[in-house]
């Protein structure tokens, strides 16, 4: 054991009286980089961000718990459904139209495309847009939350 300690001590006695490296400041050590940080950000209730689109964070959508409560049912692997189905390639594509998942009649003959105002409309309060569909969520009531769950969904379009 305490040749151990002895051991640590010398080496760092050794490194503390070592000689500055060439092309280095003298008795400076050269700056370490570390990669960026990650972003955390908290979902945003300001209705004057509305005209805004949602701010990219180098490739992660300020969407953090807005979709948190999508991600309870879906996920946005392609074919990989949970209770819901995925929601990979989903904008863009007719309602119901998942392979290998199987959604209720009301869903089936809506006639809907998920667009923008459609998923809009949808995510404020699906039950009342689509009687009878599945989806037992309540819905989104902020407006900024379902543009964030919105701008998350289309990124992963086909």
């Amino acid at each position: 054991m305490r040749a151990g300690i002895a051991f640590a001590a010398l080496a760092l006695a050794s490194c503390a009286s070592s000689p500055p490296v060439e092309g280095s400041d003298a008795g400076t050590a050269p700056p370490v980089t570390y990669p960026p940080p990650v972003r955390v950000v908290p979902v945003l209730t300001n209705p004057n961000r509305l005209s805004q689109p949602p701010q990219d964070f180098g490739g992660v959508v300020e969407v953090d718990r807005s979709f948190a409560k999508c991600r309870a049912c879906h996920t946005s692997a392609p074919g990989r459904h949970g209770i819901g189905p995925s929601l990979a390639g989903a904008y863009g594509r007719p309602a119901a139209s998942a392979p290998n998942y199987r959604y209720s009649t009301a869903l089936k003959e809506s006639g809907l495309v998920w667009d923008a105002a459609t998923l809009d409309k949808f995510l404020e309060n699906p039950r009342a847009m689509i009687p009878g569909a599945k989806m037992s969520f309540a819905g989104l009531k902020d407006p900024l939350q379902r543009a964030q769950v919105i701008a998350y969904i289309e990124r992963f379009k086909d």
